[in-house]
């Protein structure tokens, strides 16, 4: 393996780790089912002692549901922004794009198969409102079925360059949903 796919994979495997790390943020806030308080309230204090007053049960929090969750999209672009100020540069971008490819090549063959694609959704946070294969086919120029990285490459550039729809060399949030939705259709 080269240097910059080891360096690239560890970017990956950081960008990934810290987006795991987000998820056990949002949790760590869930109460258990029987917390301290429901537990004083329902064994007897010690004849010694006054019982603590009585404050209302913090009621279970709800689990979270895929609706809740973030969508694709946020964890597409908190992959893309890298110095993490809310905005997208074309470089972190193209970082990003070019990180994707060597994610979606496991066998590192220089070109990437609808099941490859199919393969690294999950790790990726993939937007699923298409399938692997209709995105290849959006920027297969040789239409062969398959992405070379010089193809995934173009196709980033002109995603980019679509989204940005202010022109100002950056993505916001809303840029890239809009993007995403405009070429993936709004169903999910």
């Amino acid at each position: 393996m080269t240097r910059s796919s080891l360096t690239l994979l560890s970017i990956t495997v950081a960008m990934a780790l810290a987006a795991c790390a987000r998820d056990e943020d949002r949790t760590a806030d869930v109460a258990p089912a029987d917390t301290a308080t429901e537990v004083a309230t329902t064994t007897p204090a010690p004849a010694t002692e006054a019982a603590p007053p009585a404050t209302p049960a913090t009621p279970a929090a709800e689990p979270v549901t895929t609706a809740d969750a973030a969508s694709p999209v946020d964890n597409h672009f908190a992959l893309l922004d890298t110095d993490h100020d809310g905005t997208v540069l074309a470089a972190e971008h193209a970082s990003s794009a070019h990180a994707m490819f060597n994610t979606m090549d496991t066998n590192a063959d220089g070109r990437v198969t609808a099941e490859e694609m199919d393969a690294a959704k999950g790790t990726l946070s993939a937007d699923t409102r298409m399938s692997s294969a209709d995105k290849i086919r959006t920027i297969d120029t040789n239409h062969d079925g398959v992405l070379t990285v010089a193809e995934h490459e173009a196709g980033s550039r002109t995603m980019f360059e679509k989204m940005d729809s202010d022109k100002n060399g950056q993505l916001t949030l809303a840029e890239v949903q809009a993007g995403h939705d405009a070429t993936m259709g709004e169903r999910q």
